[in-house]
């Protein structure tokens, strides 16, 4: 079946980071259609269907957008680089990943009043995309050309979107490279792709209280309040903590719903909700969990940050071409250093604010010296959403120096 048909499995994966409205409406489609049949999908109500009027503002999530047309924009230059260079490649870069990578885009365009955004700012971004896109998929398919003879290949290529991440995989783009006649995969790119305007703040991984007390603390899984009932069932001990610092923000919730969102952020800034939830989590839960099984917390957090390298990292900073960098875990000397001493052991160290009105604070993943391997900062936001933003400053500067040399 043709990429431009929509309907291969990858297209298919992406669609489940959107609502379930948007995957099980495509997903019906597909299981209607008999083996070797193929049917045209119009994506395109199923994209608006993500970004309708009647989902809520916080919903509206152009970030997240604008990082899907990213994948489109990246892996339909891949495809044109390699198939100008005479590479059979099944995902046809002119038709398919062309015409779905400027689908998205009107799509996007045509909602921005559901972002808060300007059209003008809107575009702005789309072609830092488009830009990014060529700098990016220049990086990768410089990669393929040194590792194979491309006389002697063929290429498929995988848009993985969210699915990779229900699986515990993080790559956006799989780029399978088969031995020419004999179907061997020689090798596989499972790239994570990052994009970013500057290198000391680049988010590797979103977390939820709940979901850090389950899939990082104890590896168990789950989400939301019952995630939370079940931890305080086998931890009696942090009920009463963490009763108090969930009824703030439930009770910014319900504010939320039956005021506004101005008045129930002042309602938790003004009780320090984010602070004491940060508190309990980092200043004595983690530290209590973290005696007993260090080792098995400090690979299930590398595995969520994407620096367990299972998937190769792909990082663009900046926002204007001519200055951008590309930055790949897989040739990047800095990169497989961090790497490899990541496969040592480490520690995780947090470090909280003196000043109770301060809600930042900073992971810190330090050698056995105590060296600094990696920073991350850390911000609580609406809903209890905390990000984990690397500092990459110092192999963005190294990556930028090689540029200049080469």
């Amino acid at each position: 079946m043709r990429v431009h048909e929509f309907i291969y499995e990858g297209w298919l994966e992406s669609l489940i980071s959107g609502t379930k409205r948007v995957f099980s409406s495509v997903a019906n489609v597909f299981r209607k259609i008999a083996f070797g049949q193929s049917t045209v999908i119009d994506l395109n109500k199923y994209l608006k269907s993500s970004i309708s009027e009647d989902m809520p503002t916080e919903k509206r999530d152009l970030t997240s957008m604008i990082g899907y047309y990213n994948e489109f924009c990246v892996a339909w230059k891949l495809a044109e680089k390699l198939e100008h260079t005479g590479v059979n490649i099944d995902t046809n870069a002119d038709v398919g990943l062309a015409q779905f990578a400027n689908n998205y885009r009107q799509n996007i365009l045509s909602n921005s009043a559901n972002f808060g955004k300007t059209e003008a700012q809107i575009n702005t971004e789309l072609q830092r995309v488009e830009d990014g896109s060529e700098v990016m998929s220049d990086k990768m398919f410089e990669e393929i050309a040194q590792a194979n003879d491309l006389k002697l290949i063929d290429v498929r290529i995988e848009l993985t979107g969210g699915s990779a991440k229900f699986s515990g995989g993080k790559e956006d783009i799989r780029v399978i490279i088969r031995k020419r006649d004999t179907g061997q995969v020689t090798d596989m790119i499972k790239a994570s792709l990052k994009l970013y305007k500057t290198p000391s703040g680049i988010n590797l991984y979103n977390a939820t209280f709940p979901s850090y007390l389950v899939t990082v603390l104890t590896g168990d899984s789950g989400a939301g309040p019952k995630a939370v009932e079940n931890f305080l069932t086998q931890y009696p001990e942090y009920r009463e903590e963490m009763e108090k610092v969930l009824g703030i923000t439930n009770q910014w919730l319900q504010i939320k719903k039956s005021s506004d969102r101005e008045t129930a952020n002042a309602f938790i800034t003004k009780n320090r909700g984010y602070q004491q939830m940060r508190d309990l989590l980092f200043g004595k839960i983690f530290n209590d969990f973290y005696e007993k099984d260090k080792a098995a917390i400090n690979e299930r957090i590398l595995k969520r940050l994407g620096l367990d390298g299972a998937d190769e990292v792909y990082l663009l900073v900046g926002t204007q071409r001519q200055k951008m960098v590309a930055i790949s875990s897989r040739t990047s000397e800095e990169f497989k250093s961090l790497y490899d001493a990541l496969k040592q052991n480490f520690t995780i160290r947090f470090v909280l604010p003196s000043s109770p009105d301060i809600v930042n604070s900073k992971m810190l993943i330090e050698d056995e010296d105590g060296n600094v391997l990696a920073s991350f900062g850390l911000s609580f936001k609406e809903g209890g959403t905390f990000p984990h933003t690397w500092d990459a400053s110092s192999i963005t500067r190294s990556e930028r120096e090689k540029l200049k040399n080469k």
